[in-house]
């Protein structure tokens, strides 16, 4: 399915609310529909390092979101509560991981904002980072 058109504007604005605790870091997402509520997972991707001693490690990025922030896009809020997954139940459960859920109303569409702690493991490496601190897309 594409992403209907809206989809771009809302993941923009959560996207001001998450950061990286350090160094860079690219935010990837899923989403679909089941009525009457889109759900929208959100995550940063890992990085792996390129040259030096470290090369071809890979690691998550740990990084901090404004819960009150993005609570405020929304013009009502339903449901806001953490999914507790631990990692040897997260595989039998279609792979998720932990994260935080929020549910409400924005621009009149029911919509679930799931802020993933790590990425899906199908979802592979987000950024390429560089010993001299440049980075690129992988």
């Amino acid at each position: 399915m594409r992403p209907p058109a809206w989809l771009s504007n809302l993941l923009e604005l959560l996207c001001e609310h998450i950061e990286p605790i350090r160094g860079e870091a690219r935010a990837g997402y899923n989403f679909k529909y089941a009525d009457p509520c889109w759900q929208i997972d959100l995550f940063l991707g890992k990085n792996e390092l390129v040259g030096g001693s470290l090369d071809g490690l890979t690691d998550y990025v740990s990084y901090t979101a404004n819960i009150a922030g993005i609570l405020g896009l929304f013009s009502q809020i339903q449901r806001c509560e953490w999914l507790a997954l631990p990692e040897n139940l997260a595989d039998r459960h279609n792979k998720q991981t932990s994260g935080l859920a929020i549910e409400g109303v924005w621009e009149e569409r029911l919509i679930r904002v799931i802020l993933r702690m790590t990425p899906p493991t199908e979802i592979g490496v987000g950024l390429k980072l560089f010993p001299d601190g440049s980075y690129a897309v992988a």
